[in-house]
């Protein structure tokens, strides 16, 4: 249990630091994807 537990919580914070990437990675597609269209209506 004890063991585990230490694999698992850095496991956890990686794993919380890639959806926080990913995130701000969708986040900036989309900003890109807004202006595109903002450009296109022009």
């Amino acid at each position: 249990m004890g063991i585990s537990f230490i694999i698992w919580i850095p496991a956890f914070t990686r794993m919380t630091d890639y959806t926080k990437t990913a995130s701000l990675d969708a986040t900036s597609d989309l900003i890109t994807f807004i202006a595109v269209i903002a450009v296109r209506k022009r």
